[in-house]
């Protein structure tokens, strides 16, 4: 693992780090869907919002397991239960235009 620093009074060490990279995801996340919005002229979520919310969650979630937080916890499981939906939601939009596409 790292060896622990300190940065304006917080301690980082490994598990702080990929609790960032998860966070880091998160914001990925909001910056595209606002590029993305902004480009279409108006309010979108694009699927892509959905995977990197998945892929947030991951990292968040390992951290929040080591820090054992059950208010975190639990948020974390719920928010990761709703990304999965989204993107099996996706993924079945996608399928379904493919085969629409193809009786065409």
């Amino acid at each position: 693992m790292i060896t622990p620093f300190t940065i304006f009074g917080f301690t980082v060490d490994g598990w702080v780090l990929i609790g960032l990279f998860g966070q880091f995801l998160f914001f990925l996340r909001l910056v595209g869907q606002w590029i993305y919005s902004e480009r279409a002229g108006k309010s979108i979520v694009p699927p892509f919002y959905w995977y990197l919310s998945v892929a947030g969650t991951i990292p968040v979630f390992i951290y929040v397991v080591h820090i054992w937080d059950p208010v975190f916890f639990l948020g974390q499981v719920i928010a990761f239960s709703i990304y999965i939906r989204n993107v099996i939601l996706h993924r079945s939009d996608v399928r379904d235009e493919k085969l629409l596409s193809q009786e065409v």
